[in-house]
């Protein structure tokens, strides 16, 4: 079921600051730049439970490597960083 369809309420909250680091997936490493009030969704479940995506891609070049794994693999940030 993808996120469109899925009709279970979603909590969402924005990013407290803007957020500059990387984010890692398998042995690709991109420098980000987040910023201050980027959209993120509550994680429910599994081992990232408690914890938030970063839901709001549109700060991402959608024709490069980066905005691919972000949407696929997801940018997984802390409960502290959202507001």
């Amino acid at each position: 079921m993808d996120m469109k369809t899925n009709t279970r309420p979603r909590t969402t909250k924005i990013t407290k600051a803007r957020l500059i680091g990387t984010f890692k997936h398998d042995r690709m490493e991109y420098p980000i730049d987040v910023p201050r009030g980027t959209r993120c969704t509550l994680i429910k479940d599994g081992s990232t439970a408690g914890k938030y995506w970063i839901d709001d891609l549109s700060w991402i070049d959608k024709n490069g490597m980066l905005y691919h794994d972000a949407f696929f693999y997801g940018i997984i940030i802390e409960p502290d960083q959202v507001e």
